[in-house]
C-alpha cells in the first residue's frame, strides 16, 4: 500500500510539472508588458522551489555502499504511509554511527527481534547532547515490494530502497 501511495504522489508531481511547464510556454509565447516577464524568473524560482532539486554529486564511501538515495517511511494515520527520498550524504551528514540491519518479513526471529531496535534506536537517539548521532539502514531481505512495505511500517530508521537491496547493491 505504502509504495503505491508513493506512486501517486510522484505521478501528481508529474502532472502538475507538465501543467506548469506548459503554462510557462503559453506565458512565453504571448507578448505581454515587461512587468510580466520580470515576474516569470521568480515564478520559476518559486517553482523550482516546489519541485525537488536535482541530486547534488555525492561521493564517498556511504554512495559506495548504499547508493545516492535512502527512503524513510512516515505515517499518516495506522494504515496509512508515506514514502520520502533523501539524499544519502546529506542524511547520514553528522552521524557517528551508522549500522547496517539485514532482516525479512518472512524470518520470524527477525520479526521478534525488530521492535526491540525500534525501542534501542529511539533511545540513541533520545540522549541528551547526542542526539540524533546514531542511524540504522534496514537493507531488506523481503522477497518482493509489498513485503518491503508492510515490514517497514514497523520501523523508525532509513532503508536502503527495495530494488537495491533486492539487486546487486544488497548482496554485499
Amino acid at each position: 500500500e505504502s509504495e503505491v501511495e508513493a506512486v501517486e504522489a510522484d505521478t501528481s508531481t508529474t502532472s502538475a510539472d507538465e501543467t506548469t511547464t506548459a503554462e510557462t510556454a503559453t506565458e512565453e509565447s504571448s507578448t505581454e508588458e515587461s512587468t510580466t516577464e520580470e515576474q516569470q524568473p521568480q515564478q520559476k524560482d518559486e517553482e523550482e522551489e516546489a519541485q525537488p532539486t536535482p541530486p547534488p554529486a555525492q561521493t564517498g564511501p556511504f554512495i559506495d555502499l548504499f547508493g545516492e538515495v535512502l527512503l524513510s517511511l512516515e505515517m499518516v494515520d495506522e494504515t496509512h504511509a508515506q514514502v520520502h527520498q533523501h539524499y544519502t550524504n546529506e542524511v547520514l551528514s553528522g552521524k557517528k554511527v551508522v549500522g547496517l540491519y539485514f532482516s525479512a518479513d518472512w524470518c520470524g526471529p527477525c520479526r521478534q527481534f525488530t521492535p526491540d531496535l525500534v525501542n534501542f534506536y529511539e533511545k540513541m537517539n533520545a540522549r541528551r547532547g547526542k542526539k540524533d548521532e546514531f542511524e540504522i539502514i534496514w537493507v531488506s531481505r523481503c522477497r518482493d515490494v509489498d513485503s518491503f512495505g508492510q515490514y517497514f511500517t514497523h520501523m523508525k530508521w532509513l532503508a536502503l530502497p527495495p530494488q537495491e537491496a533486492m539487486g546487486q547493491r544488497g548482496q554485499y
